[in-house]
Order: C-alpha cells, then structure tokens, then sequence
C-alpha cells in the first residue's frame, strides 16, 4: 500500500475512482512560544522568549543606586563610584543600554560599585544582541 506523508507527520493512502492521495488534515497556525522584542530595545522587531516580554521600564522606573555608587556615561550606561572621576562615553545609543534603566548599581564584591547581575539584567542583555 502506498501512502503520503502528510506535513503533520500524519500519512494519507490514495482513495476515490481515481486513485489519488486524499487530502492530508488541514494544519493550524502554530501558537507563537515567543513575541517580537519592545520597541524600546530594538527597531527591528526580533523574536524574544515571553518571560522577558515586559522589558520596558516603565516611565516611573529608575535604576536603583546604591550608597557611594553613580551613573555615568552618556546614556547612563556606566555604575561607578562616587568618589571617582566622571567617565566619558561615546554618545552613541545601543540597544542594551535599556536594560540598565531599571538595574541595580551598587557595591559590588570587589568594594568597586557595578551592576549587579540579576537574571533580569543578564535576560535583557542577551535578548538586546
């Protein structure tokens, strides 16, 4: 016997006074697993997994800084000490710098202040590439 595979991975055998395959079923749209990235990451819309789908900071969220800590750079981009000098960046906007709106500077282990890696930064990180 004579049979099509069908998309699916279902198969048909061949039926009728002609003899030709029946149809194979009719497939339904796969429900999406991930949705396009924020706007707020990326012009060109890329696929992201839907934990993340809330990436956006919100417009009354702020990165949390910690005591003796500071933002700098021309984005923000940058947690540094207080004490040390403001270091410059290149005024140029990159996608990740997003993710740092809503993260935590502060002291890190070392005693120097940094961002801290929270699976929510390390997540926004990696989707922004």
């Amino acid at each position: 016997m004579e049979a099509k595979l069908c998309p699916d991975g279902s198969s048909v055998g061949r039926t009728g006074p002609k003899c030709e395959f029946a149809k194979c079923p009719e497939q339904s749209t796969p429900t999406p697993t991930c949705k396009p990235r924020p706007a707020c990451l990326d012009a060109t819309p890329r696929c992201m997994i839907p934990e993340t789908s809330d990436m956006c900071p919100k417009a009354d969220q702020k990165p949390v800084i910690g005591t003796d800590c500071k933002l700098g750079g021309c984005s923000n981009e940058l947690c540094q000490n207080e004490s040390d000098e403001p270091i410059a960046s290149a005024c140029i906007y990159k996608t990740s710098y997003a993710c740092y709106k809503t993260a935590r500077c502060e002291k890190q282990a070392s005693g120097k202040c940094g961002w801290t890696q929270t699976t929510q930064l390390s997540t926004c990180l990696n989707n922004s590439k």
